[in-house]
């Protein structure tokens, strides 16, 4: 079942689309003005994932997560409610979900909706179709 494995890519032409999201994404004039060098401490993560792929429970410095293409859900804790884990997010939304006794935030992204994550928020994805997107995760900021 596609849908509970991890699917790792590492062809060529994904850095290439990563490169060509990332200037589209970054502010016009950013590097112009400097900021790309004033600001070195970030990292960025292209994804792509089809539908009920996603990420597992997390969290990190504050992010910037854009969407291309497609839909996905998000779940969101706040600091003190933050974990990490293995288990795949659709498998833990079936088998936990419903029995949580405080539900996360949620929201769904759409296609050109850009979701901020501030720092040591946990969060957890599924993906509700094909997802092409990047995370900008603002290392500097800590």
């Amino acid at each position: 079942n596609l849908k509970h494995q991890h699917i790792g890519l590492t062809l060529p032409h994904l850095q290439n689309a990563k490169a060509a999201m990332a200037a589209d994404i970054w502010p016009r004039g950013a590097k112009e003005a400097g900021v790309a060098e004033l600001f070195p401490g970030y990292l960025t993560q292209f994804y792509l994932g089809p539908p009920g792929s996603g990420a597992p429970w997390h969290y990190h410095t504050t992010a910037i997560n854009t969407l291309a293409y497609g839909r996905k859900r998000w779940f969101l804790t706040p600091p003190e409610l933050s974990q990490y884990s293995t288990q795949h997010p659709a498998a833990w939304f079936e088998q936990e979900y419903a029995q949580a006794d405080a539900k996360p935030l949620e929201c769904i992204q759409e296609a050109g909706d850009l979701l901020v994550v501030p720092s040591m928020w946990g969060h957890a994805t599924i993906n509700i179709e094909t997802s092409i997107g990047m995370a900008f995760e603002f290392t500097f900021l800590e």
